[in-house]
């Protein structure tokens, strides 16, 4: 059975939005809170971009809108640490095998995204310095650390309606990497109603 499951961004903005989505992904956090399964947030949620295109200068900022949705008791699961992107004491020291690793996630979810910061910025012909990084590529970041958070704490089930996430171009190749079953939330229970 699946024990493990992942909640993506999509899914607190249909908390937040009320969308038809909102009923399955209240069902999940049910689930969580009866013991029947362990469902997560990942830290990196904080570092993206936010309505109005702003981003929160506090990870308080991030856990207070998680406990307003109803949502602020659930496990946050840490990214990989970089500076200007993630928040300090909520992100992880890394290695290198753990940076190889987001970089093969990475190349699968935004090929058309230089990795590096710098490089990225070369192409585009803007000075990295520039704080904070460039917005598309932190958000390709962000959603590389969705997926490298979810594999790395032993993720089971992501729950996404994140449509890059789930293309039949690239769905098989992330499941090799090892995420398990990717759905979006309205397939989420189903799935967790058929497992064994």
């Amino acid at each position: 059975m699946v024990r493990r499951v992942t909640l993506d961004t999509n899914c607190l903005l249909d908390l937040e939005e009320r969308t038809e989505r909102a009923p399955a992904v209240r069902a999940l956090i049910s689930l969580h809170n009866t013991g029947d399964l362990t469902l997560s947030v990942p830290a990196i949620m904080a570092s993206e971009r936010q309505r109005g295109g702003v981003y929160l200068s506090s990870f308080a900022e991030f856990t207070d809108r998680l406990s307003s949705l109803g949502v602020g008791h659930l496990p946050l699961l840490p990214p990989m640490g970089y500076w200007d992107v993630g928040f300090w004491d909520h992100m992880l020291w890394t290695d290198d095998a753990m940076i190889e690793f987001e970089r093969q996630i990475h190349d699968v979810l935004h090929p058309d995204i230089q990795f590096e910061y710098g490089d990225h910025c070369r192409e585009l012909a803007i000075g990295p310095e520039a704080m904070p990084p460039e917005r598309r590529w932190r958000n390709a970041k962000c959603d590389a650390q969705v997926l490298w958070s979810h594999i790395h704490h032993g993720g089971e089930l992501l729950v996404t309606n994140h449509l890059n996430f789930i293309k039949q171009s690239k769905l098989p190749r992330l499941i090799e990497l090892g995420a398990g079953a990717i759905v979006q939330t309205h397939a989420a229970l189903a799935l967790l109603d058929a497992a064994p």
